[in-house]
C-alpha cells in the first residue's frame, strides 16, 4: 500500500530566497506509528478521495495525502499565528482529548472550549422543546443571574462572540492571569470581534458548534475522520484527514505546531501562498 521509497520523507520548507530550513521531522513512517492512517468504517462518499483502501473493518487513509496536508497546514498555522494574536479558537468535543487540547491551547495562547458549546444548550436552543427551553431559561435566570443571557435568543454572531470570550476567560483562569476589565456584555475588553479561524478536533462531535460557525462564515480547519458527513466536508475550509480518535496523532500534530512557534524560523516578509 505504501511504496518503499515513500516510507521516509523529510520535509524542508522553502524560505523564499533559495534557503531551506528543516523545521520539523515529519515522516510518513510517523503517520503509521501514531495510527493516523486507521479511519472509521464505513466511510462517507466525500472521504473516499483521502482513502487508500479498507482492511479489517478499518478505512485506511492514504499516508502521502495526510503528509502533504499536514505540511501545508503547519506552514499556514505558523504564518497566521505570528501575525494574528489570540484570534484562533479550538473546539473539542471528544472527552479523552480534553487535557491534550487544554495544554496545546495554553502553550499557543489560544482560547479553547472542551465539549461544551456555550454551556451545552446555549447554541442549540432551536432544537429543544419550548417548555424544556423555558424551564432551563428560568433556572439559569434565577440561580445564575450573571450568566442567564447565554441562553437567550440572540443572533448567531453574538453567541459566537460570547463563546470566544468564554474560551479566553477559561484559558486565562487556568494560567492564573489577573482579571481584566469587562465590557457591557460581560466579556473581557477587546474581545468583541469574532475569531478569525476555528479549529475542530472532530466536527462530528461538535455538530451544533459547526452549524453556527457556518452561519457566521468563519474559516474552519478540522481534523476529519472517514465518517465525516459530506455536508460538513464541503463547508470545511481546510480538512486534515486522519484518525481523530488517536490521541497520539493529535498530540504529535500539536507538538509540531508548538515547536514551529518556538523556533521562529519563518520571516514575516515571506509569502508561502
Amino acid at each position: 500500500m505504501v511504496h518503499k521509497n515513500e516510507k521516509k520523507v523529510n520535509t524542508k520548507f522553502s524560505l523564499g530566497k533559495g534557503e531551506a530550513t528543516r523545521v520539523s521531522t515529519i515522516t510518513i513512517e510517523k503517520i503509521f506509528i501514531k495510527k493516523a492512517h486507521l479511519g472509521h468504517y464505513p466511510a462517507t462518499n466525500g472521504m473516499y478521495r483521502y482513502l487508500d483502501g479498507f482492511k479489517k473493518n478499518c478505512s485506511i487513509f492514504d499516508p502521502l495525502k495526510t503528509f502533504c496536508v499536514l505540511k501545508i497546514y503547519f506552514i499556514f498555522n505558523h504564518k497566521k499565528s505570528s501575525s494574528v494574536k489570540k484570534s484562533f479558537l479550538i473546539v473539542n468535543g471528544i472527552r479523552k482529548h480534553n487535557e491534550l487540547v487544554r495544554q496545546f491551547a495554553l502553550k499557543m495562547g489560544y482560547p479553547y472550549v472542551n465539549q461544551h458549546w456555550i454551556g451545552g444548550t446555549g447554541s442549540n436552543w432551536v432544537h429543544l422543546k419550548k417548555q424544556y427551553f423555558l424551564t432551563i431559561f428560568l433556572v439559569w435566570k434565577i440561580f445564575q443571574k450573571n450568566f442567564w443571557h447565554l441562553l437567550d435568543r440572540s443572533t448567531p454572531s453574538l453567541r459566537v462572540r460570547r463563546l470566544y470570550a468564554q474560551g479566553i476567560k477559561e484559558s486565562r483562569k487556568i494560567r492564573g492571569d489577573e482579571e481584566t476589565p469587562k465590557n457591557g456584555t460581560g466579556a473581557p475588553v477587546g474581545l468583541d470581534k469574532l475569531p478569525s479561524l476555528i479549529l475542530f478536533t472532530d466536527p462530528n462531535w461538535s455538530e451544533s458548534a459547526f452549524r453556527e460557525v457556518i452561519k457566521m462564515k468563519i474559516p474552519i480547519v478540522a481534523f476529519v475522520n472517514a465518517n465525516t458527513p459530506d455536508y460538513m466536508l464541503k463547508q470545511i475550509t481546510f480538512p486534515i484527514p486522519g484518525n481523530t480518535n488517536s490521541t497520539a496523532f493529535l498530540s504529535w500534530c500539536f507538538n509540531c505546531i508548538v515547536r514551529l512557534k518556538k523556533k521562529q524560523v519563518f520571516q514575516k516578509k515571506n509569502n508561502f501562498f
